[in-house]
Parts: structure tokens; C-alpha cells; sequence
């Protein structure tokens, strides 16, 4: 539902059963849907978790002249609950720092989140910590965000309120550097989700994910919450997928291994592999190319899970049209 609106920035509200509240800010490329929904709604809903959704038609982030207003009036809702949480990818993990102190955030997940955008700022820096903070597609965030309104903005020491947890992918350049910086001027434990990019949430989508992730964010020790953000991280056919998209040219049998693991284990989203045939013919083929003779054993495996699962699934089609698809 939304209470409250003005020119960029849109202000939602489910008022849920539970003694605390998650706040979220989404990242960038979401504006288009900025009245209709915010981010992690339908999940907080379905659980009845109380929360509330800062978004923008901009991709603005979050530094405009009616910022204020707005954190004023999630200050005026939160004040009733026990714990305050807030969730911010990308974009929306600057204002889920910027703010914490003054909204009195019990612990913050910020999903590779950057100091500033502000170049002026950042040409501050010695230069190899410039080259780092300006690397990848920061000059795209600077000439399509950048303005002389958000100039001198950045994330300072003193802006957390209690706890938060970076996660970021080391090998990102750009996302590596932001980090390092924030952590000369802030204390933080980092969860690294390697060869992810920059979109970490990709890595931790999913109902039950979500709600696991709230949870502990709430209750549990903040070495606990890093646990289980890092066991999704491993498990989540995302990071499968990323994984084989990397490594099938140069390491085929490795790849095999680690979905039928992964399909074995029966991890959310398994079925995806499965049914994706391609997946196992690619292997097949560069398991021959690379004179790793597993191709038969790939065939069977996949057969014979197919057709374990066209068993177990009555409503699973068997026309000739879809076995030649598969096969």
C-alpha cells in the first residue's frame, strides 16, 4: 500500500504481524515499477512480515531534496516495532546506510553497495584507489546519476547504526574497491560471493531464501546470519549456472559434477537443470573434445533422471514432440 508519494521517491508500507520490520531500497533499473510494488513485497506479504518499501521513479540514488520527508516518515512507522532490518542491492544499499543511524537499524545487508558516485570525491583518493573506484561501469553511473545536486555525498564513518554485512564478488573490480574503501571508514563483516558480478541478489532470490535471511538478520549473531547468507550463496542454482557458464569450456567433467550434486541434492530450481538439455550435451561434447570419456556416463545420468522424474510427475508430458526436445 502506498502512504505516501512526492516527486521521485514513493513510499510503501504492509503492515504484517511481527514484532520487527524490514526496510528495503531497490537497486538500479527498477524505477519503472516504483508504484506498483517494492522490492521483496509479494515474499513479506505471503509470511505476514511487516515492512516497508522506499522506491524511486528515478534512478536517483536516493539523493534528492524530498529524501528527508520520506525518512522522516519511516522513522514516524518503525518507531513501534522491537527491531528495524533493512535489505538494500546495488543502489538501494546507500540509503540503507546513509540512514541507519538515524532510522536506529538493528543490522543492515547491503549487496555490493559503493561509497559515493560523486567523482570529485573520489579523484580525492590516491591513484590506485581512484583507478579501483572508478573501474568497471562507474563512468555510466556517473554520466547517466551523477548532478551537481548529489555532489559531496558519500557514505561516512559514524552512518551505521549497529551491525552490517557486505557482500560482494571479490573479483568485480569496481565492487572490490568500493568495499576496501567503506572498510577504512567502517565496520563490517563481508560475505564474498565469487564469480557472481555485480547483481548479488541473483544469488540469493527465492521465497524461502528471503524469509531465512530476515530472520536471521533479526534474531541470530550476526557470524550466524554470514553462514547462512554464504550456504545459499553455494547452493543456489544461480551460482550453479554462473559457475558453468565460466568453467564447461576448460573443465567439463568438473562442471558434471557439480550439477548432478547439485540435482542429486535436489537444491530448489533443480528441475531447471534438468530439463535443460543442452546443458548436458554441451558437456557431452566437450567432455569428447577434451578426450574426458564421460559422455556415456553424462547421457545415462540425464536419461535416467528424466525419466525418474516423468515417473514421479504425473502431469509431465510425454507426447513425441517433447521427447524429441529432450533427446
Amino acid at each position: 500500500m502506498i502512504i505516501m508519494e512526492g516527486k521521485e521517491l514513493v513510499l510503501h508500507f504492509h503492515e504484517g504481524e511481527t514484532k520487527y520490520c524490514v526496510i528495503t531500497f531497490p537497486g538500479r533499473f527498477h524505477s519503472g515499477e516504483a508504484r506498483d510494488t517494492f522490492f521483496g513485497e509479494s515474499i513479506f506479504k505471503k509470511y505476514n512480515i511487516s515492512s516497508i518499501g522506499l522506491t524511486t521513479k528515478l534512478d536517483n540514488w536516493f539523493i534528492c531534496d524530498e529524501i528527508d520527508e520520506f525518512i522522516e516518515k519511516i522513522k514516524s512507522i518503525t518507531e513501534k516495532y522491537e527491531t528495524i532490518v533493512a535489505i538494500g542491492p546495488s543502489m538501494g544499499s546507500y540509503p540503507a546506510i546513509k540512514y541507519s543511524n538515524f532510522l536506529k537499524i538493528h543490522r543492515i545487508l547491503a549487496l555490493a553497495p559503493k561509497w559515493t558516485i560523486d567523482p570529485n570525491i573520489i579523484n580525492l583518493e590516491n591513484e590506485e584507489i581512484k583507478n579501483g573506484l572508478l573501474s568497471g561501469n562507474m563512468d555510466d553511473v556517473i554520466s547517466s546519476i551523477y548532478s551537481e545536486e548529489k555532489k559531496g555525498h558519500c557514505i561516512q564513518s559514524g552512518d551505521v547504526y549497529n551491525e552490517l554485512i557486505v557482500c560482494y564478488d571479490q573479483h568485480n573490480e569496481l565492487d572490490r574497491s568500493h568495499s576496501i574503501k567503506l572498510k577504512s571508514i567502517l565496520d563490517f563483516e563481508s560475505v564474498l560471493f565469487p564469480m557472481c558480478g555485480h547483481v548479488i541478489i541473483e544469488q540469493l532470490q527465492g521465497a524461502e531464501n528471503l524469509k531465512k535471511i530476515v530472520h536471521s538478520l533479526v534474531y541470530d549473531d550476526i557470524k550466524i546470519t554470514c553462514k547462512i547468507l554464504s550456504k545459499i550463496r553455494r547452493s543456489h542454482k544461480n551460482k550453479i549456472q554462473r559457475y558453468y557458464d565460466i568453467a564447461h569450456e576448460k573443465h567439463p567433467y568438473y562442471c558434471f559434477l557439480m550439477i548432478r550434486k547439485f540435482i542429486d541434492t535436489e537444491f530448489s530450481g533443480y528441475k531447471d537443470f534438468l530439463f535443460r538439455q543442452n546443458i548436458f550435451s554441451n558437456l557431452m561434447d566437450k567432455s569428447i573434445r577434451k578426450k574426458v570419456f564421460i559422455s556415456k556416463e553424462i547421457e545415462i545420468y540425464f536419461r535416467t533422471k528424466l525419466i525418474s522424474q516423468a515417473h514421479n510427475n504425473k502431469n509431465l508430458t510425454t507426447y513425441p514432440i517433447y521427447r524429441s526436445e529432450i533427446f
